[in-house]
């Protein structure tokens, strides 16, 4: 009632439409390691329908690729989240997840209410947030080419000298 209220006063105020946006009510996630810190050094974004934060094949995989050396990576400060079992949208993300480096398994920008030019496996700069968009980790892992091209460009995302 009092949000209505405020809301109708806005209208009055101003003239012009107000939309209630509703607010995403919990971001669920899952830490690789099992210390959670408060420091997200990436997130790893997939869409998997059937298992809340994906398959174990897929997790699996995620923690081989955070495991890899030119990464210099701590388990412990890699979250991931299945956009299949949430919808979420970038602001929230940053909002929600600090983190200055996203990789988006089988994910396009707009799947996470984002308007930006992007190529597979190749690194993207949108607000000071790092995105690598690639294939889902089941392509990845069936195209070696398509894999190859993705540690590439994590490597250049971790690593920009090499």
């Amino acid at each position: 009632m009092i949000e209505e209220l405020e809301a109708q006063t806005l209208v009055d105020i101003f003239n012009i439409p107000v939309y209630a946006v509703p607010e995403i009510e919990e971001i669920h996630s899952l830490t690789l390691g099992n210390n959670p810190s408060p420091i997200i050094s990436l997130l790893f974004l997939l869409k998997n329908e059937e298992k809340e934060f994906g398959s174990e094949e897929e997790i699996e995989v995620l923690k081989k690729t955070i495991a890899w050396k030119d990464l210099n990576l701590k388990a412990d400060e890699v979250k991931v989240m299945n956009t299949a079992s949430q919808r979420i949208t970038f602001l929230q993300l940053t909002n929600h997840y600090p983190a200055s480096k996203i990789v988006a398994f089988g994910i396009e920008p707009a799947d996470i209410s984002l308007q930006i030019e992007h190529h597979a496996n190749k690194v993207v700069n949108f607000r000071e947030v790092q995105f690598l968009f690639t294939s889902s980790i089941a392509e990845l892992t069936k195209n070696e080419v398509a894999k190859k091209k993705f540690f590439e460009a994590l490597r250049q995302m971790f690593n920009p000298s090499k």
